[in-house]
């Protein structure tokens, strides 16, 4: 990923889009609990279904970075792999970078387009704008 510490803080401040999701995630004794591991699995299926995308984990919809500790971002990392390798099928080869910025850690998560029609537990999605779309059948069709 090429993307830098001046893309990132742009970003923050421009917010979600066709290519870019934030994630504020919720942890319980280090370990992310909020988003669940389904939510995280449609936001890759509906990237990878499209053009690909940015994941931006520990930031606020507002663009807030909420600073996460070195065995929260270790325990998000590997969660985030298992998703997208045991729950999303065809698997997805993602891309995780640890950054931090301001003194707070957050993780850069760039999934991929994907050459096949990604779901989870049979359903698929799309990235829409700034939020996800559960896939219609003829898209479903034309994609596949």
């Amino acid at each position: 990923m090429n993307i830098t510490d001046s893309d990132v803080r742009r970003r923050l401040q421009l917010g979600e889009d066709s290519r870019w999701e934030f994630k504020q995630i919720e942890f319980v004794d280090d370990h992310p609990n909020s988003p669940s591991r389904d939510d995280f699995a449609d936001e890759m299926t509906a990237f990878a279904n499209t053009k690909g995308g940015i994941l931006l984990c520990g930031v606020s919809d507002s663009g807030e970075l909420q600073g996460m500790t070195p065995k929260q971002v270790s325990a998000l990392s590997r969660m985030l792999v298992e998703v997208s390798t045991d729950t999303v099928k065809p698997a997805i080869r993602i891309h995780i970078e640890k950054r931090e910025l301001d003194g707070k850690m957050f993780m850069l998560v760039e999934v991929p387009g994907g050459n096949y029609v990604h779901e989870r537990s049979g359903k698929a999605f799309l990235r829409v704008g700034d939020s996800k779309r559960r896939m219609e059948s003829d898209e479903y069709l034309r994609l596949a």
